[in-house]
């Protein structure tokens, strides 16, 4: 049965609460329970275009009921969509898969677009609607009972509060009654028409555009008054237009839509993408930047970090996407994306606080976490014995970050890392890194082929001459410099190939998982047996209070050294 319908079946609260995964006392003790003043804490962020914004935080345990009712009403939607799909074609706010690019790029490379700005969005949503539209809407036409529990538990202070997981699909259900009346006016008008949440835009590449729409005042050509039916229409659906927001763009002149560039393709704006490098350099450079509209500077990397990826975003919405198979094509990086790479190299690596950890796959870590929490006692400066929290983190960079980083994946991205670590770092003068990075890779020919040689021209040196890195050195920590550390798996004095799985006991690598035994060289399309990633999370994962780790103590003992090693050349400098 679709969500749709079973929430149709929802006869009373107590159905309700039962369908959010509650009890009817638990749910009421929450919903109606929690008094007024406890339900929000309220807090302000700024607009990107100056001011602020007001945010309401739900008291945690009323904002886990909302996040479930969201859920549902998600849910709901999908299944609305799948019975008509031209829903999908015109609401692009809080939706997967619809984001402010997909609504600007609809609008693309239009003689005229239009773009106008409800006043007041969530707040004009109030609880009297929310529940008129659940007992009313021919989708839903819920009891009374559940109608006015769906607005109470949506509303506060009598309207929609930004801040609650359950406002952005309310108002998008509330929102659509908006829509479907401006598809009707814009079919007519022979114009495309699309909403991000409180930003509307109409667009056309007619030679005049209708006055059924807007048109220019009389005095002023370059301002343009809405329609008395427009305005007539999104009065009549409960929401009220600004009109110093509206505004039209013609083209030849800059045309946006939620605030995107779309003359031709979606793109940011030029003073975005120059004003978000002159933060980046002013950064590398003195090890702190300032936001626009602020006096002080920061070392906080989150909301140059929000920039820069947002930016990237739209780069890749418009198949600029730069990994392709785990590849790099270093070509196609942007001037803004090669500065997001060393943004990204900077957090990382030079700014870090805390240790960085990098292997050559998720299976590592597992093994690595699963013996640390075992071995805790034994290893109380790599892991917190009462929170299980390690003393380092683990950077697994996704393929998008590898891109960015211009590293390739695996062992050969770590080779690469390797190669241009010192020479990357130098840029950053203004900051010397708080805390180490330290690789660890097996001890076997593909390091050899891709890792060894390249760590050996910054090893130091023994005697006078280079250290050689190779599978039979006995040496297993490497310093490379600066503080980047190499970890090979230890050969135990036998100076053979070893890999991380040879520290897990012979039983375990022999188990089988669904009949399958696992091959540390599995090709990829042998379905006779499991490869890495399936044995560490099928049998490793799974059986980790079984297994006895104390042949990972050696592996344990040098990340342990190197910590070590770089807070006393840290003491020293």
């Amino acid at each position: 049965m679709a969500q749709l319908d079973r929430l149709k079946t929802i006869r009373s609260r107590e159905n309700l609460a039962a369908a959010l995964g509650y009890s009817l006392k638990s749910f009421t003790s929450i919903v109606y329970g929690i008094p007024q003043n406890k339900r929000y804490v309220e807090f302000s962020v700024p607009k990107a275009a100056g001011g602020e914004r007001k945010i309401l935080a739900p008291n945690p345990k009323l904002k886990e009921v909302q996040r479930r009712l969201a859920r549902l009403l998600y849910l709901c939607v999908n299944d609305l969509e799948e019975r008509f799909p031209k829903r999908k074609k015109v609401s692009h706010g809080f939706q997967k898969g619809r984001t402010i690019m997909t609504n600007a790029a609809i609008h693309r490379n239009r003689r005229y677009v239009l773009n106008l700005d409800l006043s007041n969005f969530f707040e004009s949503i109030h609880f009297g609607r929310v529940r008129g539209f659940f007992l009313q809407d021919a989708a839903f036409l819920l009891p009374s009972e559940v109608a006015q529990t769906i607005a109470h538990i949506a509303s506060h202070n009598g309207a929609l509060p930004q801040g609650s997981p359950c406002s952005p699909v309310v108002s998008n259900l509330i929102g659509h009654i908006l829509d479907l009346r401006m598809l009707k006016l814009a079919k007519r008008a022979k114009c495309t028409y699309s909403r991000y949440a409180d930003d509307i835009t109409f667009s056309t590449n007619a030679r005049e555009f209708p006055s059924t729409i807007a048109s220019k005042n009389e005095t002023t050509p370059n301002i343009w008054s809405l329609s008395p039916e427009l305005v007539s229409r999104i009065e009549g659906a409960g929401f009220k237009h600004n009109p110093v927001k509206t505004r039209m763009q013609i083209r030849g002149s800059r045309q946006a839509a939620t605030g995107l560039v779309i003359n031709e393709i979606v793109n940011v704006p030029r003073e975005y993408q120059s004003t978000t490098r002159a933060m980046c350099h002013r950064l590398f450079q003195t090890g702190s930047y300032t936001l626009p509209g602020k006096v002080k500077p920061t070392e906080n990397l989150a909301p140059l970090e929000g920039r820069l990826s947002f930016v990237h975003s739209v780069k890749r919405f418009n198949g600029r996407a730069v990994c392709i198979g785990g590849k790099t094509k270093n070509a196609k990086l942007s001037g803004i994306e090669k500065t997001y790479g060393q943004f990204l190299f900077y957090k990382y690596f030079a700014a870090s606080t805390v240790p960085i950890v990098i292997t050559e796959g998720v299976s590592d870590e597992i093994y690595i976490r699963a013996a640390l929490r075992q071995r805790r006692e034994v290893f109380p400066s790599l892991i917190d014995s009462a929170t299980n929290s390690l003393s380092f983190k683990f950077l697994h960079l996704k393929a998008n970050a590898r891109s960015l980083l211009q590293m390739t994946s695996g062992v050969e991205g770590i080779g690469d890392l390797i190669r241009r670590y010192s020479a990357q770092l130098s840029k950053f003068q203004a900051i010397t890194p708080a805390a180490p990075v330290i690789l660890i890779v097996d001890n076997d020919q593909a390091a050899k082929k891709k890792v060894f040689g390249a760590a050996s021209a910054f090893a130091p040196k023994k005697g006078g001459s280079k250290q050689a890195i190779s599978i039979e050195s006995d040496d297993q920590i490497y310093f490379l410099g600066n503080n980047l550390y190499l970890i090979k798996i230890p050969h135990n004095g036998d100076n053979s190939e070893k890999i991380i799985e040879s520290l897990i006991p012979s039983d375990w690598l022999s188990k089988s998982l669904n009949g399958k035994q696992f091959d540390p060289n599995k090709k990829h399309g042998d379905h006779s047996t499991i490869g890495k990633a399936a044995f560490a999370k099928g049998i490793v994962q799974s059986n980790a209070n079984k297994i006895d780790f104390s042949g990972f103590d050696p592996l344990l003992d040098m990340i342990a050294a190197s910590l070590k090693d770089y807070q006393t050349k840290e003491k020293s400098t």
